[in-house]
């Protein structure tokens, strides 16, 4: 199973995309809160060649980098985290449809607001 550290603080919009998305990957994190705690941040920078901004992952000991370089990991096909679950190892892949936009009239308090549909017409 692979390790993941996330290095978060608090209410950091980046954290909790990155958290997002490791959870959909079907993954556990160790989520590691820097905000009160100068000497987490002093490590994570030391880990992390320098850098402070949050959030920082690692996975299995490996600086990934910021929630930007997860997401661009992922996008290219290049994230695969293994998880074992009931003694099988298993691959999380997520298959996400392609949403449209749509905007207009909703007939509700904000007229112009944005619609998700899934390709389609669904």
């Amino acid at each position: 199973m692979a390790k993941i550290e996330l290095y978060s603080g608090f209410l950091c919009g980046y954290c909790l995309a990155a958290k997002r998305l490791l959870n959909r990957k079907g993954t556990d994190s160790e989520d590691i809160k820097v905000g009160f705690h100068p000497e987490r941040r002093a490590k994570m920078a030391e880990r992390a060649d320098g850098r402070h901004s949050l959030p920082q992952i690692f996975i299995d000991g490996n600086h990934i980098g910021s929630c930007d370089e997860l997401h661009a990991l992922d996008a290219a096909g290049n994230l695969i985290l293994r998880q074992k679950i009931a003694d099988h190892e298993v691959t999380a892949q997520m298959n996400v449809p392609k949403l449209s936009f749509k905007t207009g009239n909703t007939g509700g308090h904000r007229p112009e607001r944005c619609l998700f549909r899934l390709a389609g017409g669904q």
